[in-house]
């Protein structure tokens, strides 16, 4: 339901329901996601709330951007699949106002790491199993964009 951005009648009142249980009964002071595809619902979920809502990491996109001079630094995007995030170009500009494809971004497909793929079965991720391949990843990244001064996982 997330990948599609559309939510059915039910899911969207249990939604807006969470979000009230979270604010009103737990007195939460921000709401945070754990799915970078659930930035479809960012705007719909700020819209219920005055706490600040963070429901995909790329919602940190522009503060972890002001962090650097991007004349001499990158930011590597780990994501799941490049090619499921893609469609989500339009909208992570308009919210993040970031230019997704310049330059100061280098996307990084983790899908054939191994143990990533319960990612895209919809699985729990074995984080011991898929650390050793992610660390790998992030040293190779590094070396091979020397640029790169923060990674941000999506």
């Amino acid at each position: 339901m997330c990948q599609s951005g559309k939510m059915t009648p039910e899911v969207k009142e249990r939604f807006k329901a969470g979000i009230k249980y979270l604010v009103t009964e737990k007195q939460v002071c921000a709401i945070t996601g754990d799915c970078g595809f659930m930035m479809y619902f960012q705007s719909f979920a700020r819209s219920l709330t005055n706490v600040p809502v963070f429901l995909s990491s790329l919602a940190i996109l522009p503060a972890i951007r002001c962090a650097y001079d991007l004349k001499c630094h990158q930011i590597a995007i780990f994501t799941a699949n490049k090619k499921t995030l893609m469609p989500m170009e339009a909208l992570i500009e308009q919210i993040c106002n970031v230019q997704f494809w310049d330059a100061t971004f280098v996307f990084i497909d983790c899908k054939d790491v191994p143990g990533f793929e319960a990612v895209e079965r919809g699985e729990k991720v074995d984080v011991q199993a898929v650390e050793p391949g992610m660390v790998e990843l992030a040293k190779a990244v590094v070396r091979n964009h020397p640029k790169v001064a923060a990674i941000l996982f999506e």
